[in-house]
């Protein structure tokens, strides 16, 4: 099995502690995380409904020049709307593998 994997930098000093990579697994455990927590908002394709896009140019202009940590951070302290922090350091993980995860 092939895996990816998408290297971020963390700060000894950053707390929650994000992981240092995604794995295939997590992407795809994301699946389910994403459908059960964000999906309702950002759409099952991950389109946006009432919430902004994860995928595409608007996306990939929206964070540019940003890292996947930070991304990572937004949406561990914001995600949820109104409960950021509620869910697990890993489900935030997987969820964004998944986002980052290759598309057909």
């Amino acid at each position: 099995m092939v895996g990816f994997l998408i290297f971020i930098y963390i700060s000894a000093s950053t707390q929650p502690q994000e992981p240092s990579f995604f794995s295939e697994e997590q992407a795809e455990e994301g699946i389910v995380a994403y459908s059960q927590h964000c999906a309702s908002c950002h759409g099952a394709d991950l389109r946006g409904i009432s919430a902004p896009t994860l995928v595409g140019e608007t996306f990939l202009e929206r964070w540019e020049g940003r890292t996947v940590a930070a991304l990572y951070h937004y949406t561990h302290e914001q995600m949820p709307p109104g409960r950021g922090g509620s869910l697990s350091d890993e489900t935030y993980a997987r969820t964004v593998a998944y986002v980052f995860a290759p598309r057909p």
